[in-house]
């Protein structure tokens, strides 16, 4: 549940999970249990244990027929977090803290593991979704603890490429890196359902075309006074266009499109990206 709109999280897969802990999800084998699904010929499904002898006496082929059922099982759901600090724009103890909370919220109430990961340079906090959805509040007090610093994000790829199996990965950056980077990342990712979630603003607050202004660099932190000037402007604006350009592409080549964070987190948009094919 989330405390700014109200709305709970929902989230769907278009792939079947493989493991064998009960869970809400469907499995990717055919179980001795579950829900029915139907009768397939004994050939694609050769076990004698679940022969359907009424469906088999049916076939005027005499062919025999089993009876097939899926299994629900649990998910491992991981949200990896850029911890640089290029995130401080992005206010990490607010909105991306709220998408942490809600999504952790929902792994639980589906009894589904869930883990969190916030790294820049070096790693700054894990939580493996090994066991169970982190506790309520643990998320927050994780971003709180370690606030966004240090420059580039070679220990977030290092714990991309830690992640066996296939999860839901909710990756959280402001993506103020160059595109190779970003293929780096999502290439360490290729075996996951990947999420890119874009922090921060999605418009930054217009400037002006002349005059001094203070502005921080957004990968050391520090603030710098400039002389702002249409050139630079410009070139600034194309910059941030040709990056958005870059991760829009990415994004496309793994099947997913990138969902904007913005200021105040909503989980009604994030639920209905999430459920859009």
């Amino acid at each position: 549940m989330n405390a700014t709109t109200g709305a709970s999280l929902d989230y769907a897969l278009s792939w079947r999970v493989r493991g064998r802990q009960p869970g809400a999800h469907r499995s990717a084998s055919s179980g001795r249990g579950g829900r029915f699904v139907d009768c397939v010929p004994f050939e694609r499904n050769p076990d004698p244990r679940r022969i359907d002898l009424r469906q088999s006496l049916r076939d005027p082929w005499q062919r025999l027929y089993v009876r097939q059922f899926e299994d629900r099982v649990l998910l491992r759901v991981q949200l990896l977090v850029d911890g640089s600090a290029s995130m401080a724009q992005a206010d990490v103890a607010g909105p991306v803290a709220d998408l942490c909370e809600a999504v952790t919220a929902a792994a639980r109430q589906l009894g589904d593991h869930c883990g969190l990961v916030v790294a820049s340079n070096r790693l700054r906090f894990e939580r493996r979704a090994a066991r169970s959805a982190l506790p309520i509040g643990a998320a927050r007090r994780a971003l709180q603890a370690h606030g966004p610093e240090g420059r580039g994000i070679d220990a977030l790829h290092e714990a991309a490429t830690r992640l066996s199996g296939r999860r839901l990965v909710l990756l959280v950056s402001d993506f103020a890196f160059d595109a190779a980077r970003i293929e780096r990342l999502f290439s360490a990712l290729s075996a996951h359902d990947v999420v890119p979630i874009v922090a921060g603003a999605a418009e930054p607050d217009p400037l002006p075309r002349w005059g001094l202004a203070q502005m921080l660099d957004r990968e050391t932190g520090q603030r710098r006074l400039l002389w702002l000037r249409p050139k630079l402007i410009a070139a600034w604006q194309a910059q941030r266009e040709a990056r958005r350009q870059a991760l829009d592409a990415i994004c496309a080549r793994s099947g997913r499109r990138a969902w904007h964070l913005g200021d105040r987190f909503d989980a009604s948009a994030l639920s209905a990206h999430l459920l859009s094919p």
